[in-house]
């Protein structure tokens, strides 16, 4: 059996035990949403608008008419958010209140949209992948959380490898899912790695740490630390995957 069912993997609680046994907290919550192309945002590129504690992005999507609008919150935890979409939504206004620029249009949207999303921001790492003939793949297994960007990326690299592995000894699943581990296990050490120190970095508490994080980010994207830069973006790069 493949587990391959999220972040929060009923099959992982059945078989390995309790989500708190294996997911660390990350800081904050995102959310993601579809709403029309605010007037004034960038058709083709991702903007960011950052205050403390919070960020809204506005991404381009598939149909030309819409974007993708990209929160994300530094807050404590609070249990009693999962599941309870009213009070996502009054935990996204709250934060973002008085934000400016396009964000009273996207919250606009925010009760009426069809792909409402809402998540904590969480980190899953699992002693063994495998119990038996169980076995994890994707965020149930190893999510690094949306902010590292490598999501899918780990997810069809352990699918392509656990596939290989299985198919090379498929009489013996026990051989194969330890080697599947084996291969997958550097790769998700680099790709789960937050570039820019996460969230605290990324969302300031006060406007005095915006302003130096601005002041950073326009000196790191500046030609002499493109490279650098670059290099702290594809860290997974060196990766070579073994061919089946």
């Amino acid at each position: 059996m493949i587990g391959a069912d999220g972040v929060h993997s009923r099959t992982r609680a059945m078989v390995f035990g309790p989500e708190e046994e294996f997911t660390t907290y990350l800081g904050g919550y995102m959310s993601f949403y579809t709403v029309p192309i605010p007037a004034g945002a960038e058709r083709d590129w991702l903007a960011m608008h950052v205050v403390p504690r919070a960020s809204l992005g506005i991404r381009p999507d598939y149909d030309p008419a819409t974007s993708k609008a990209i929160i994300t919150l530094r807050t404590d935890s609070n249990p009693a958010l999962r599941g309870d979409i009213p009070a996502q939504h009054k935990l996204i206004r709250d934060m973002l209140a008085d934000a400016g620029w396009v964000t009273p249009e996207a919250l606009a949207h925010l009760e009426t949209t069809p792909d409402f999303y809402f998540d904590e921001l969480v980190r899953v790492d699992m002693p063994s992948l495998s119990k038996g003939r169980v076995t994890l793949l994707g965020d149930s297994g190893f999510c690094g959380s949306p902010m590292t960007g490598m999501g899918t990326a780990m997810a069809i690299v352990g699918a392509y490898l656990l596939a290989g592995e299985i198919a090379t000894t498929p009489t013996d699943l026990p051989a194969a899912l330890t080697r599947y581990e084996a291969q997958v296990t550097p790769f998700l050490h680099k790709a789960k790695e937050l570039p820019g120190g996460g969230i605290q970095m990324m969302l300031p508490t006060s406007k005095f740490g915006l302003a130096v994080m601005q002041r950073i980010g326009k000196l790191v994207t500046t030609k002499l630390f493109r490279p650098i830069m670059m290099k702290m973006l594809n860290q997974t790069d060196d990766y070579t995957l073994p061919t089946y």
